[in-house]
């Protein structure tokens, strides 16, 4: 059988997680795909793909290191799709994507888990001041360790910026240690937040009532520096704040100040506003703040990236089946109308 559709895939990551290579060989054992990888190890490219590079392709899976801008599109008649692995899409022109009828997908189901799972990671370890007192031992052994308090999650009230899947899930992993539930997003269904026992709030009185504050929200023109200095002030002294979603949202300077000045308690940050480039980064050398290099979501979790992969492949499959794919981003693109089910869970949230 003559392969139908040409399915580029950014670059191999196979030898980290063997369920990226299952599904993988979904895909190349079916004989309507030809399936290709752009990026080999070691090769020279730019961090804009070239439409020379896509004028062959059907299908995009894009990995995140590389751009789609309207210049990659210019020539690249043939793309129909780009599936974006994880849940954000900043990497991407959605604008010249729905210019051009090309639909934009992400798989934000594949890292709800694994993402949620690092951001109660950082809950604990603040409230138990974890990596303070791993660094303290190492240094003073047990000597005036009473001069240092800990807290409970119970009774504590978790607030997240932004209330898609991620945050649902995290939520829902928190409720059985009693945490209360706050949110802000414009976008969101009262009611159906009311159900999970969400309740939506102001942004300025969610920062006001929370005692960890935890940001889900994608980056993009309406988020761009949606925090300031102000925003964090209105935040308890006793508060910590969480961002595993993107940099960029706040001013990292910004953030580092206000821990040093003793605003908030502490944060736990994953992003930051000059990825990978974090040298100089206040952040890195402020003592009230946890600092990870972007493990979330795919960076890191094999599982995740195996769930991911899976979400993606489903969308080829079903393109090539004459279906929609899942978790459209730019619904714009599409003439009519487009069931709910196969809409982004980022759609529904700030991302607008």
């Amino acid at each position: 059988m003559k392969a139908n559709y040409t399915v580029a895939i950014e670059r191999d990551i196979s030898e980290k997680s063997p369920g990226f290579r299952d599904q993988v060989t979904r895909l190349t054992t079916d004989g309507r795909f030809n399936v290709r990888f752009l990026e080999q190890p070691g090769s020279a490219h730019s961090d804009v793909f070239s439409a020379e590079e896509l004028s062959d392709v059907d299908m995009l899976i894009l990995m995140g290191r590389r751009r789609i801008e309207a210049s990659s599109l210019d020539g690249a008649d043939r793309l129909s799709w780009i599936g974006r692995f994880g849940a954000g899409f900043d990497t991407v022109n959605k604008d010249a994507c729905s210019a051009r009828g090309v639909m934009l997908s992400n798989a934000p189901h594949g890292v709800q888990q694994s993402v949620a799972e690092l951001v109660m990671a950082y809950i604990f370890a603040q409230a138990t001041r974890l990596v303070f007192f791993d660094r303290y031992i190492r240094k003073n052994g047990f000597g005036k360790k009473a001069l240092y308090s800990t807290r409970c999650v119970a009774a504590q009230t978790l607030g997240v910026l932004g209330c898609g899947g991620i945050a649902q899930r995290l939520v829902q992993l928190m409720q059985p240690f009693g945490m209360t539930a706050v949110a802000y997003d414009p976008y969101a269904d009262e009611s159906a937040l009311a159900a999970d026992g969400i309740e939506l709030l102001s942004l300025e009185d969610l920062l006001k009532r929370s005692d960890f504050v935890s940001v889900h929200v994608p980056l993009t023109s309406s988020t761009r520096g949606m925090l300031t200095e102000q925003h964090f002030h209105m935040m308890k002294p006793t508060a910590h704040f969480i961002n595993t979603s993107r940099g960029g949202i706040y001013s990292d300077a910004v953030l580092a100040r206000v821990l040093n000045d003793g605003v908030i308690a502490g944060a736990a940050v994953d992003v930051f506003e000059r990825e990978p480039d974090v040298e100089g980064n206040p952040l890195l050398a402020c003592e009230r703040a946890i600092v990870t290099p972007h493990v979330a979501g795919t960076a890191n979790n094999i599982d995740a990236i195996a769930m991911v992969m899976a979400s993606l492949v489903d969308s080829v499959f079903n393109i090539a089946d004459g279906e929609l794919p899942g978790s459209i981003v730019n619904p714009e693109s599409v003439a009519g109308d487009i069931p709910p089910q196969k809409l982004s869970t980022s759609f529904t949230s700030t991302s607008r």
